[in-house]
């Protein structure tokens, strides 16, 4: 069965589909990765840029280069209304925004930082 809506679309126009059992079963997991922050970025820092979304949680991962974030909204409206606003922001700022599944996010979590080279 592939992922997605019950007719074979996609649950949300644009996002590739996932093979992730839990996903094909519940729908995409609303979690943007957000790379190219500036190090010093701070939970408060992506919390105030997302402000009016609701954000269930955020994953800070420090590169030596540039810092890195999982954000996790609570519905899939909120996480597209983020993926716009980032959008919007990638005219004044340069960061990477990718639609992400829960694997990455455990594999930082149970990983070392890497500070320094």
């Amino acid at each position: 069965m592939q992922p997605g809506g019950l007719d074979g679309s996609q649950l949300i126009p644009g996002l590739a589909p996932s093979m992730d059992p839990l996903e094909a079963l519940l729908g995409p997991f609303p979690c943007a990765r957000v790379r190219g922050l500036p190090f010093e970025a701070t939970l408060e820092d992506v919390l105030v840029f997302f402000q009016g979304l609701v954000v269930i949680d955020v994953v800070l991962v420090p590169h030596p280069d540039s810092g890195e974030a999982f954000v996790v909204f609570a519905n899939p409206m909120d996480f597209q209304m983020g993926l716009q606003r980032l959008v919007e922001m990638l005219i004044v700022v340069l960061c990477v925004l990718i639609a992400n599944s829960l694997s990455p996010i455990h594999y930082h979590l149970q990983r070392p930082p890497e500070y320094g080279a």
